[in-house]
């Protein structure tokens, strides 16, 4: 008889506050007939992140297991880069057992860990932004590839046909994400400006009285979602948010920022979503987790009302890891995890086997179809190409690899508008000229 997982004591979870730099140590078991131990170790590097994730529960129970053993998910905190902290939950966790690990959030403690998986064959998940061109075996990354999407932001300045343009990119990985970008502007008709935010500096609107000035009308920003309305509201502040100008975010997130200040000012606002807040399976999500939050309960949300894209993806990490763990129960009946030290050379029998499934899974997540090539890149994603409008933010087309741009007929019909509207529009520049009338010395005057 196929068994299935019960929650015995889910609301008992220990948050266990370890030191002054906040490690967090957060276990939540799940309790059946015992025969084998499974652990999930999600090691993250934000005490945010913790609240965020360690509601992701419900795949135990939205899956069943074909097995009989206990599931346990330990979330570990730390802060800072010192690979020491970073080998101690990793390695105390394999000596009782490791099925799987997620995160850590940071690059540096998360390319170690991945290290470490690589030498165990312990699958490794991440959902955060990678643009590395070779990857560990066994990572498995949620988060579309980096080349895709910048793929995807060359394609629309293609087709937005803009020759010249201007790039704001707040550090190093912005340059990395626009690569595509400023490759597409490769030839003598076109002109590329180049500006990076300072970020000692409290205001840009030096910057964009030059860009003004310079007359650059097609700005391409890369920056972090935090920074979306900063900016806007600096550009606002020198009539740059005009029907003249045209503002394109590559970050993923500008759903989740106010642009309730912007919508009425004419500008055009762009940007691309993975997260379709229309989505059968996303509006479930989000109603389930609004109730939590309404009734005092813990939620990825945290009292918002925006799904963050990288949450979505660890949500989708996470059930990816337990669809391709029921599978596997189906053909290896007697799945168990080994102890492991950091210090010898052993590795899991299972984990290629585990980690082949997780990379042939083909399922509908959150963020859409969720599948991955050979060397576990997820390249097969659809964006939407959102605008802003005086109802919000509203999607007016769509990017695919294989169709390229998409945009709908009402937003080209609206643009071709709006294009012959600046055509036909007669602009008055009036000249003001002002004598100055140089009067004499005093001394002069005396004769």
């Amino acid at each position: 008889m196929k068994r299935k997982l019960v929650r015995r004591s889910i609301t008992k979870r220990t948050v266990e506050f370890l030191d002054s730099v906040k490690h967090v140590l957060r276990t939540v078991e799940f309790l059946d007939p015992v025969r084998h131990v499974l652990r999930t170790v999600e090691v993250l590097d934000s005490v945010r992140h913790v609240l965020r994730t360690v509601e992701f529960l419900d795949p135990f129970e939205k899956n069943d297991i074909n097995s009989d053993f206990l599931l346990e998910l330990l979330v570990c905190d730390f802060i800072g880069y010192d690979m020491h902290i970073v080998n101690i939950p990793v390695c105390r966790q394999m000596k009782e057992g490791i099925a799987a690990v997620f995160g850590p959030i940071s690059k540096i403690p998360r390319a170690h860990v991945q290290s470490i998986c690589q030498a165990f064959d312990i699958p490794h998940l991440s959902a955060q932004w990678d643009p590395r061109e070779t990857r560990d075996y066994y990572s498995i990354n949620v988060y579309p590839d980096n080349d895709v999407l910048g793929r995807a932001s060359a394609e629309l300045v293609r087709y937005w046909n803009w020759k010249h343009f201007t790039v704001i990119y707040e550090d190093d990985d912005s340059l990395l994400r626009l690569q595509e970008v400023l490759k597409a502007t490769k030839g003598s008709d076109h002109r590329i400006s180049i500006r990076k935010l300072d970020p000692f500096q409290g205001s840009y609107i030096s910057m964009f009285k030059d860009l003004k000035e310079k007359g650059e009308y097609h700005i391409v920003v890369d920056c972090s979602a935090a920074k979306v309305q900063p900016l806007l509201h600096e550009a606002l502040k020198v009539n740059m948010l005009s029907e003249y100008y045209h503002f394109h975010f590559t970050t993923l997130d500008l759903g989740g920022v106010d642009l309730e200040d912007y919508k009425y000012s004419g500008a055009n606002v762009t940007a691309m979503r993975l997260i379709d807040p229309t989505r059968t399976q996303v509006v479930d999500v989000m109603t389930e987790w609004r109730f939590n939050d309404d009734n005092a309960l813990t939620s990825p949300l945290l009292g918002g009302n925006y799904l963050q894209t990288e949450v979505a993806l660890m949500y989708d990490a996470v059930h990816l890891f337990f669809k391709s763990l029921s599978e596997l129960t189906v053909a290896v009946k007697d799945i168990k995890t080994q102890s492991l030290s950091c210090n010898k050379r052993d590795a899991w029998d299972i984990g290629n086997s585990l980690l082949n499934y997780m990379k042939s899974m083909d399922f509908e997540g959150l963020s859409g179809r969720v599948r991955f090539s050979p060397d576990g890149r997820r390249t097969d994603i659809k964006l939407d190409i959102v605008q802003l409008s005086q109802s919000g933010l509203k999607a007016v087309g769509d990017w695919h690899p294989t169709t390229g741009v998409n945009i709908s007929t009402s937003y080209q019909e609206k643009s071709k508008e709006d294009i012959n509207k600046l055509k036909n529009m007669t602009l008055r520049v009036v000249t003001v000229y002002v004598k100055v009338k140089v009067r004499k010395p005093f001394s002069a005057l005396i004769t």
